[in-house]
């Protein structure tokens, strides 16, 4: 699959996602830079997924940019036909202001819990 599709198929589940270039990738680990839609600018983020496929896991280290951290996206065999995905944030918001704080956290609840729903739809 092309990056540029790769990209979109991103994009379509985390709708803050306005670009994304992969830089490099060596086994299962992704270097790579995502330009973030923050009103009423973009910001950038520089990032290191690793990709656990025994243990159904994806961790993003967000490593240069405004938030820091790492989110993990789980998914959890329930039974046979269920499953859950889980999604766990660790940041730290304090590259961006004060005032604008409260407003990154909400987006970035909001953002994830829309994720998670475009996510249910396409896989029902």
């Amino acid at each position: 699959m092309e990056d540029h599709l790769k990209c979109r198929l991103r994009k379509q589940y985390w709708s803050r996602f306005k670009d994304i270039k992969n830089i490099n990738k060596v086994g299962n680990i992704i270097e790579r830079e995502v330009t973030i839609s923050a009103d009423p600018q973009n910001s950038t983020s520089d990032q290191l997924v690793t990709i656990f496929p025994e243990q159904l896991k994806i961790q993003a280290n967000l490593t240069e940019g405004m938030i820091t951290g790492t989110r993990t996206l789980v998914l959890e065999p329930i039974s046979e036909n269920e499953s859950r995905l889980k999604v766990l944030w660790d940041i730290d918001l304090s590259g961006i202001p004060i005032i604008g704080r409260g407003f990154a956290d909400n987006g970035i609840k909001q953002t994830t819990e829309d994720a998670l729903g475009k996510i249910v739809l396409s896989v029902e």
